[in-house]
């Protein structure tokens, strides 16, 4: 039922050739529909996911031993394993800010559709990316870290969810871990000057008013928004007689919040904080929120969501158009991966531009982006003889079979030293985006596959699936249509590669590596992140199954 009403929502639901206008945005317009257009397409194929030094090419390995690069401790987390893989197509380049700034803009006859709560109950619930709950680390009022579960089952969709992993984060912040709400100078006894009320009393009325602002997204029930909130959630809402309390709530849950997030940030960022360098995602929300409410200060008045939840790196909901350029010579901010956006938000993107193009776009999945990272475009497997497999084909960097330069001449320009240094010029990015492609062998490339940030990926990671331990389930199926022979003659175990689809994890494989840690910019590097978050350095690509 949520798919037909997202799908409803948005125009272009045929071809092509069939796009109609929808409100003020016309899709053949858009530049997001040229990405999907350009998409390339990948094959059937049996191939090697992860790998380990005694299986890459002799020149990667003498290299490794002369620069001490570490690979092998590296593929050590992504032991080799035979696969089989569907066809399907993807980006040649990471979605921009200026195309996730259509997506945030995009309009029909029922209103803008990024506040829409039929996208966010899509990609929460029919979808089946949800999360049921967290165990998430927190230092404790000692020094110690613990973890505490945080519980989600209950929320109807992303945004509710969302709202709610910032109220516990903030909670933790703010009054320190549940088992320390006893009351006393720090804890939920503790009152704001001037106020009748307690900390715990003031941050639970002050969310009670967010998702009563927040409505429109969050409830799908009809007439005063009040259908979002619980029994409790409406008796704190009634506090509030006019909007100068809640006003000051949250300069007071912000000030309170920068003084304990100052005394947990790492010395070596300590300055950048004291600056507003360093964003911190509770505080930017609230921040945005007091704004979005001062914009129209009536009680009653629902706040929009793209005045709150449009990417955390940019200043305000309209993007970065007109920020300061380098002599004119700087990419154009349109042009730059977009960061910042969580998970769902990703997947909301997926969501909507499937509708306007009537594409079936999703974001990738582990063997997918590894795939188009390091494996060259072969014919799909035949029912005639064997298919002969071999590892060297793989390609550990993805510009390895043409990069004019040491390999070791990109390790030092990666992830934010791009953004620092050559997005100043764009020549200079320009000539880097070539350098580091991934060449197709036909005139065409897949750029930004490594070095432009971590990509978010549809498979779910827990700690007890870091070495691909799935696949040593008896269960897991394997993949017999076609003899796969290894060099030396030996018959192969290939597994067809199901996602990681486990509700039971609800962390994320992000793929790529911006950092410079050894062996940085290898195509079998994972890494796990919250999905209910964005990241400075974390942005996407979409995918098509089959085209």
């Amino acid at each position: 039922m949520y798919a037909s009403a997202l799908y409803a929502r948005c125009a272009g639901r045929g071809t092509f050739a069939t796009m109609p206008e929808a409100g003020t945005n016309s899709a053949s317009n858009l530049r997001s529909v040229e990405s999907v257009r350009d998409m390339i397409m990948f094959p059937e194929t049996v191939f090697m996911l992860g790998g380990s030094l005694d299986r890459v090419d002799e020149r990667i390995r003498d290299l490794d031993a002369k620069k001490r690069l570490g690979i092998g401790n590296v593929l050590d987390a992504t032991p080799p394993v035979w696969v089989h893989l569907d066809a399907f197509s993807i980006m040649r380049k990471m979605v921009t800010n200026g195309e996730y700034l259509e997506f945030l803009s995009y309009e029909d006859e029922e209103g803008r559709f990024y506040d829409s709560n039929e996208l966010w109950r899509h990609v929460w619930a029919e979808l089946g990316f949800h999360v049921d709950t967290a165990q998430m680390p927190y230092r404790a009022a000692d020094g110690t870290v613990r973890y505490y579960e945080e519980m989600y089952s209950a929320c109807a969709n992303f945004i509710e969810a969302y709202v709610q992993s910032l109220f516990h984060e903030i909670q933790y912040v703010f009054l320190g871990l549940p088992e320390e709400h006893s009351g006393g100078a720090d804890g939920s006894g503790a009152m704001r000057p001037g106020a009748g009320a307690t900390r715990d009393h003031i941050l639970k009325r002050l969310f009670a008013l967010i998702k009563f602002k927040l409505r429109g997204a969050i409830s799908s029930g009809e007439g005063d928004g009040l259908a979002a909130l619980t029994d409790e959630e409406r008796d704190l809402l009634g506090e509030y007689k006019g909007i100068e309390t809640a006003n000051e709530d949250v300069e007071f849950i912000v000030k309170e919040l920068r003084r304990g997030y100052g005394r947990q940030v790492d010395h070596r960022l300590e300055q950048a904080f004291k600056k507003g360098q360093l964003a911190v995602e509770p505080v930017l929300f609230l921040e945005r929120f007091a704004l979005a409410v001062r914009a129209d200060p009536k009680l009653e008045s629902a706040v929009p969501l793209h005045l709150v939840l449009y990417p955390r790196r940019w200043k305000t909901s309209q993007g970065q158009s007109q920020r300061r350029r380098l002599l004119g010579t700087a990419v154009p901010w349109e042009d730059c991966p977009v960061t910042g956006v969580s998970f769902f938000e990703a997947l909301a993107y997926a969501a909507w531009l499937s509708s306007v193009t009537g594409t079936n776009l999703t974001l990738p999945n582990e063997a997918q982006f590894e795939r188009a990272s390091s494996w060259p475009i072969e014919d799909p497997p035949s029912g005639g003889g064997p298919l002969r497999l071999d590892s060297r084909k793989k390609l550990l960097f993805p510009w390895q079979d043409h990069c004019p330069h040491d390999f070791n001449f990109f390790f030092a320009r990666e992830g934010f030293e791009i953004e620092g240094y050559y997005q100043k010029n764009a020549e200079a990015y320009r000539q880097l985006m070539e350098q580091t492609a991934r060449r197709l062998g036909d005139g065409r490339s897949i750029y930004q596959l490594q070095g432009f940030g971590w990509h978010w990926t549809s498979d779910r990671y827990s700690e007890t699936e870091r070495k691909y331990n799935r696949f040593d389930d008896p269960e897991y199926p394997r993949y017999t249509a076609v003899p796969c022979i290894e060099p030396g003659g030996a018959r192969a175990k290939v597994y067809h590669y199901v996602p990681n689809r486990n509700p039971k994890d609800s962390f994320i494989v992000l793929r790529g590596s911006p950092d410079v840690l050894g062996g940085p910019g290898l195509t079998t590097r994972r890494y796990a992140a919250y999905p209910l978050r964005g990241y400075v350095n974390v942005g996407y690509r979409l995918v098509c199954q089959a085209r």
